[in-house]
């Protein structure tokens, strides 16, 4: 049994014309149509890609985070984040309790309840930025390196950052994704990079 969910422009609460659907049920998104939103500390802008909600109740966000200099993190209580450096060196991500090292195309989780600081390793870097809330949503990031195989039956989130990207009939070129909410097979061309975001109900 697949999550469905509805996608919608996240504030406005309606179908976004940055998604688009062929007819098979997979919504469509390129980073390059997503308008930015600026960080209000300056430091930065998000691009939303996708997000789910089950009526008012937001159960996944997917975004590309332009991280521009050092600063805090947004406190997102109730909600757990993955994160994945698509370009540039990364960043040191400091808290009360802890330190996590966010280096290149390699997915960290943490609380997004927790308040972090941000300090760039080496100049600006852009972050992919999965939101869910754990009481609804099992997730998982993991990156797949062509040449590279990959089939499932979960729901999926799929960018891709390097290349292109074969799922099922469709071809992704570097900085679009699918949203698919059935069985996938996925084919990671030689060279290029792909981010996979996994969704599953909690029963």
């Amino acid at each position: 049994m697949f999550l469905l969910v509805d996608v919608y422009d996240v504030h406005n609460r309606q179908m976004s014309n940055i998604y688009w659907d062929q007819g098979d049920g997979a919504m469509r998104f390129d980073l390059n149509t997503c308008p930015k939103q600026p960080w209000k500390n300056g430091g930065g802008t998000t691009q939303e890609l996708a997000v789910g909600y089950s009526g008012d109740a937001l159960l996944w966000r997917l975004s590309m985070a332009q991280i521009l200099a050092d600063g805090p993190y947004l406190v997102f209580p109730g909600l757990r984040r993955i994160q994945t450096i698509v370009e540039g060196a990364g960043l040191h991500l400091s808290g009360p309790d802890q330190m996590i090292a966010v280096r290149p195309l390699q997915p960290v989780a943490f609380d997004g309840a927790v308040s972090f600081y941000a300090a760039l390793r080496d100049g600006p870097c852009q972050a992919l930025n999965l939101m869910f809330d754990p009481t609804r949503v099992q997730a998982d990031m993991t990156v797949l390196f062509g040449p590279q195989c990959w089939s499932g039956i979960d729901e999926t989130l799929l960018y891709c950052a390097r290349g292109s990207v074969r799922c099922g009939a469709e071809t992704l070129a570097q900085e679009a994704g699918i949203h698919c909410t059935g069985p996938v097979d996925i084919d990671v061309s030689s060279g290029a990079v792909a981010v996979l975001a996994t969704l599953k109900p909690v029963r």
